[in-house]
């Protein structure tokens, strides 16, 4: 089956090509010029094809004798020119699904948000918007809603380092959230391509466990033996910074957005994706054992 990947050099993206490619698919890897990871996923065996979904006449040329797109493409935390949620996550997913309607494309799988998340921020709004989008594109569809990713929620980019020994969150680090591991998103995106059970499905994603910060970090203790230092920001912060950059900078107010909600639960439901893929969930412990393994 030939693929597209959109987002092919992104941590999940990749990790989708590369599934595709073992499973016996040809893969092609929607690429910005100088994108990292090229050379990866060349050796890999992935297509690389230069475009942008910026740019209506690649999308248009990238599309051409595809049978699946798969899109985790978005660009909250891409810096390069003109690369806002407007022109990438809302208007260049249109511009996709419009080539992928007119080349012929069978089916596209588009991986989003969490489908408790509410439209509070541009990002979700965007998101939101391009499932609704998909749903009416007349295309066959999959819309995968994870949880927050583990490897990104407890990485240096929110401010934790399991090595140190230090955590950090907004607010008390009580809600209660079902994390889930990026190859399992993974996986469950490349399930998608040749499962019809999934066909025209929203399907939330989450790990086995909904589990709180606090939890989080006792988990993270036992496993690796050591105590945590722990690091508590008030809710006000993002709260404030959410609304006060929306109207400047809509990437980091989309990502305040998500510390100002760290008080809610986002517990995910599992049974929908049990049901049609029947694939294993990575449990918070075995996250951890496999992060302090390294």
């Amino acid at each position: 089956m030939n693929i597209l990947v959109v987002g092919a050099t992104g941590q999940l993206g990749f990790r989708i090509c590369v599934g595709l490619i073992r499973n016996g698919h040809q893969v092609r890897g929607l690429t910005r010029q100088n994108s990292p990871r090229t050379s990866e996923l060349q050796q890999a065996g992935v297509e690389v094809f230069p475009g942008d979904l910026k740019d209506a006449a690649s999308l248009d040329a990238a599309t051409r004798g595809m049978t699946v797109i798969v899109s985790t493409a978005t660009a909250v935390i891409s810096a390069g020119p003109g690369n806002s949620l407007a022109a990438v996550d809302r208007d260049g997913h249109k511009a996709l699904l419009a080539a992928a309607g007119k080349n012929g494309v069978r089916k596209f799988v588009f991986v989003s948000l969490s489908p408790g998340l509410p439209e509070a921020s541009p990002l979700i709004a965007c998101k939101r918007g391009i499932e609704r989008a998909v749903r009416a594109s007349g295309l066959t569809w999959t819309i995968l809603q994870p949880s927050y990713f583990m490897e990104i929620w407890f990485g240096p980019e929110m401010g934790w380092d399991l090595r140190q020994g230090k955590a950090q969150f907004f607010g008390p680090g009580t809600a209660r959230a079902s994390g889930i591991s990026i190859e399992d998103v993974a996986a469950h995106a490349i399930a998608s391509v040749t499962e019809p059970k999934s066909d025209n499905q929203d399907i939330p994603l989450g790990g086995p466990d909904a589990l709180s910060p606090l939890e989080v970090v006792k988990i993270f203790e036992q496993v690796s033996g050591r105590k945590f230092r722990v690091k508590k920001i008030p809710l006000f912060i993002p709260r404030i910074a959410a609304v006060v950059l929306k109207p400047f900078n809509p990437k980091l107010a989309s990502l305040m957005a998500f510390g100002a909600m760290a008080d809610r639960d986002d517990v995910i439901d599992m049974t929908k994706a049990r049901q049609i893929f029947g694939l294993p969930a990575t449990s918070l412990a075995d996250f951890a054992h496999k992060q302090f393994a390294r």
